[in-house]
């Protein structure tokens, strides 16, 4: 709801307050920040969430690659590309597979 509206700030101090932080806060939250052009801090929370041992999904794995492409953060979403090929289970859904056809796209463009 407060990313909605653009207060990323309100967003981030109602997470701040969650004591156990689950997949679903987190991804909410990387979410708010490529929503509101601000993929680098979408891409350090991602980390932040790895170092929490929590387990991205595939909607925060779409997100994540959403937030590389836009700042052509290739080598992060080749690392994605690899650790969602070697989750057994993980479901691979359009979206996530969108998210891979447009990094990947992007790095045969690096390419050229």
């Amino acid at each position: 709801m407060y990313s909605a509206r653009e207060n990323i700030f309100d967003a981030h101090r109602m997470f701040d307050e969650i004591t156990c932080k689950n997949i679903v806060c987190w991804t909410a939250l990387i979410s708010a920040y490529v929503d509101n052009q601000n993929p680098r801090k979408a891409l350090q929370l991602f980390r932040q969430m790895q170092m929490d041992n929590v387990e991205p999904d595939n909607v925060t794995l779409t997100v994540v690659l959403s937030a590389c492409a836009d700042i052509g953060a290739l080598e992060m979403g080749e690392w994605i590309h690899a650790y969602i090929r070697s989750k057994e289970g993980l479901y691979i859904d359009l979206s996530l597979n969108n998210a891979l056809i447009n990094i990947n796209g992007r790095n045969k463009q690096e390419a050229w």
